[in-house]
């Protein structure tokens, strides 16, 4: 009995601990938060767990290391960047609206979370 409630234990943790993420032509979400975040000195970039490529813009990087560009210039910078560091440590479903730059590369629109529990 033991090892029968330990093994369902371990095996819906794993479930839970999986990342779900899906790019559309306009938006990414990840159900476990944001996978990477990396400030620069032009803002903060955001690499889901998601395809980049399904967006309709030109992510900034290549191959796995893809990214959405929250720039340091958009007027809710700070209030942004605070729901996605948020969304990773509490492992929120998190959304990224995209939409591209003058040239056509992935900018961060807006972003939100959504408690599923």
């Amino acid at each position: 009995m033991k090892k029968y409630i330990l093994t369902t234990a371990m095996v819906l943790g794993a479930m839970t601990m999986s990342a779900e993420a899906v790019c559309t032509a306009t938006a990414c979400t990840d159900s476990n938060g944001i996978y990477r975040v990396v400030p620069n000195s032009s803002g903060v970039l955001l690499n889901t767990w998601g395809d980049e490529t399904k967006l309709a813009c030109t992510p900034h990087g290549s191959g796995i290391n893809r990214y959405v560009l929250l720039p340091k210039t958009h007027p809710n910078y700070k209030a942004i960047y605070s729901t996605i560091l948020a969304g990773m440590v509490g492992r929120k479903t998190t959304t990224l609206r995209v939409g591209k730059d003058k040239a056509g590369k992935c900018t961060l629109l807006y972003a939100y979370l959504t408690n599923t529990k």
